[in-house]
């Protein structure tokens, strides 16, 4: 570990300080007829930013804001990339280099103001300017068979629940907090005691063993009035204790999503029992999201991946 940054970072530092991103603005990228998306204000937004193009920072807005929740980050990333690659020679010789780059712009505007949003569409236009220019600037660095690009993500998702709505689809919203009322609620109807729950980590749900055990209460039975209190409410597919999940336990039509439940635990670690949405229902860590993803429904799971370059071939 370095004890200081490497020279390379300070010089970049020196070169592109961080206070120049807080001087933009997001404008559109091209000219508005030119968007799928429509230019209507965010139901869901970061309130320092603004619900409509040009989003310009209020005045003492934190830095990591205008770079998570605009195409800025992206392009800091890129740029430091291009400085990594120049002070570290990558690719200067026989011996392989690796550079991996996080590009999460796309996935923080998209869980804010929905990926069906005019901000979302304009922050993955950028990005492919972006890395066209990336693109470019290896090729002048290194022989086009020298270097393999692979470019991935690290989920699906999707719409946000009101443009779900808007074409006819269920389109709910399933937060951690409610959740978290109808455990407590279920738990003091039944045994006069709300706390119960200990905590509500999405997609899984955590119980108080030690007061479980303090009031003398029987364990299964206050598992079963969190599955039912979790079951009545809109949105929720399926409620299954985690500890004695089997795949042969259960109907043969059921066995592909437990497999996927079981894949996505650690009986150790996770939650006494793992919430699974109804399709099309944003399972959300937090209320103010536009869009989520988790859930183990394909359009969640399906992740792209493309290579490019060295010596592979088309397809």
């Amino acid at each position: 570990y370095y004890q200081e940054p490497p020279e390379g970072l300070a010089v970049h530092a020196r070169g592109e300080p961080a206070a120049r991103w807080l001087e933009r603005s997001w404008e559109l990228g091209l000219d508005g007829a030119d968007y799928l998306a429509p230019d209507v204000a965010a139901p869901y937004r970061v309130t320092e930013l603004g619900d409509r193009f040009p989003h310009v920072a209020r005045k003492g807005t934190a830095l990591d804001r205008i770079l998570k929740y605009s195409p800025s980050g992206d392009e800091a990333v890129l740029s430091l990339a291009r400085r990594v690659i120049v002070a570290e020679k990558l690719g200067s010789d026989d011996t392989p280099d690796l550079l991996a780059l996080s590009l999460s712009s796309t996935d923080y505007v998209s869980h804010q103001y929905g990926p069906e949003s005019r901000e979302a569409e304009d922050t993955f236009i950028r990005l492919g300017k972006q890395l066209e220019s990336f693109l470019s600037f290896l090729e002048e660095r290194l022989d086009a068979t020298e270097f393999v690009v692979v470019l991935s993500a690290d989920h699906g998702g999707s719409e946000g629940a009101e443009a779900l709505r808007a074409r006819g689809l269920p389109g709910k919203r399933l937060t951690r907090n409610a959740l978290d009322a109808a455990l407590r609620a279920a738990f003091e109807k039944q045994f006069g005691d709300a706390e119960l729950v200990s905590a509500v980590v999405t997609p899984t749900v955590y119980l108080n063993h030690a007061r479980i055990a303090q009031k003398h209460l029987d364990e299964a039975r206050v598992l079963a009035v969190a599955r039912s209190a979790l079951l009545g409410l809109d949105g929720v597919f399926a409620v299954f204790p985690t500890a004695t999940l089997d795949v042969a336990q259960e109907p043969k039509e059921s066995a592909e999503l437990v497999q996927r439940v079981l894949d996505s635990i650690d009986r150790e670690r996770s939650g006494d029992l793992y919430v699974v949405p109804r399709e099309r229902t944003l399972f959300l860590q937090e209320d103010e999201l536009g869009a989520t993803h988790g859930s183990p429904w394909l359009y969640d799971r399906r992740v792209p991946v493309v290579l490019w370059g060295g010596s592979l071939p088309r397809g």
